[in-house]
């Protein structure tokens, strides 16, 4: 097998970065919210260079470093940006899997012939990752998973490492155990205190019956894994029936009128996207992010499901002023749509097809001639 890890460290970072230039080049934090309290969920390689940590509470790590940015999650955000490098990673194989958000296996056995062997494949996805989206990765190529994810954390902050195979014990024999997944402070503790081991060449030398008899049953594991040995294998993954857009509000409002059609311009996007792909929602979701960061979000059943403008926007529009809690500006807002399936249509219910046929006559003239050959009025601020 050639297999492909693309990671893209710390994440939530890397794409709060790309939205906000001014976070660039200076140490700064995701955190859970915006509570003092709140715990730190990724880092900056400058922010971690200062001593901060995933898991530290907030008001701790500003007192560590005062120049520290912390911004709160933007779930939306991180999953609009996975969907686009999931765009990215499925046009190079039809074999691949999300490990978390940033992160995926490909699995490019046979894909020679359309892009190279597996080392200069990932030069190309490296490239389009950083052109296309913006986003710098790491890579890592190997026979298995395993390695490739190794190999991955290795390259940091970026770039590209290539483990030939049959070479694997040499490559991890150097690199402290904590590389190797699953092990945490306990485990190299124990591993230190009981056997004097640090490295993974440490661990590939001790026998297996050692290790079981310490560990139980994942000593054989643990032993197969210094050793680089991992059978495990990439497990095609389905697109999540999710469909999402956002709107940066700038300069940042809480105008009804303006937000409303922002609202119609998404809904509008996005239930076209629908009819292209034959699906109808059964929910809706608004997130939005006011002036102070605080947070904002409301949902609504779609019943039954659609993917007709006017019949979306009426949904939504019984929320509207929930979700609109405050009188504090919007810097952005999303909607996304869940519950996605296979469209349906009663063939009796003439209104509802009359309506279905001139959006889809405005579906197509504007895949002809572009989004702004015909707008609705709800468009217009």
């Amino acid at each position: 097998m050639s297999i492909v890890h693309l990671n893209i460290p710390a994440f939530a970072v890397a794409v709060e970065r790309r939205v906000d230039s001014r976070l660039r080049d200076r140490p700064m934090a995701v955190a859970a919210g915006s509570a003092p309290r709140a715990p730190v969920i990724a880092v900056s390689a400058e922010a971690y260079q200062c001593g901060i940590r995933a898991g530290d509470r907030a008001v701790d790590a500003l007192k560590q470093e005062p120049r520290l940015r912390i911004v709160p999650q933007n779930p939306p955000l991180y999953e609009r940006a996975q969907a686009k490098l999931w765009q990215v990673v499925e046009r190079f194989t039809p074999i691949f899997e999300p490990a978390r958000l940033g992160s995926f296996y490909l699995d490019m056995s046979g894909m020679e012939s359309l892009f190279g062997k597996a080392p200069e494949a990932a030069g190309k996805i490296h490239r389009e990752v950083r052109e296309g989206l913006g986003l710098i990765a790491t890579l890592g190529v190997a026979e298995n998973k395993l390695v490739s994810r190794i190999a991955a954390q290795v390259i940091r902050p970026q770039g590209l490492c290539d483990v030939f195979p049959g070479s694997e014990l040499v490559f991890l024999a150097p690199l402290g155990v904590d590389y190797l997944p699953g092990i945490g402070e306990l485990t190299q503790n124990r591993l230190l205190r009981e056997l004097g081991v640090r490295r993974i060449r440490d661990l590939a030398e001790v026998p297996a019956t050692v290790l079981t008899k310490i560990f139980g049953s994942r000593g054989a594991l643990l032993r197969d894994q210094a050793r680089g040995i991992d059978e495990d294998a990439v497990c095609p993954a389905r697109r999540p029936l999710i469909l999402a857009e956002a709107a940066n509000l700038s300069p940042e409002t809480n105008d009804e009128g303006s937000l409303l059609a922002e609202l119609w311009n998404l809904v509008e996007s996005l239930a076209a996207d629908l009819r292209r792909r034959g699906l109808v929602a059964g929910s809706a979701r608004l997130d939005g992010l006011y002036l102070d960061h605080r947070r904002t979000r409301r949902e609504v059943a779609l019943i039954p499901p659609m993917n007709l403008d006017f019949q979306i926007f009426g949904a939504l529009e019984t929320v509207w002023l929930k979700f609109l809690g405050r009188r504090m500006a919007l810097k952005s807002f999303s909607l996304r749509f869940s519950g996605l399936q296979p469209e349906f249509r009663q063939s009796d219910f003439f209104s509802e097809a009359r309506e279905e046929d001139l959006f889809k006559t405005l579906d197509r003239l504007r895949a002809k001639y572009g989004r702004g050959i015909v707008r609705s009025g709800r468009a217009l601020k």
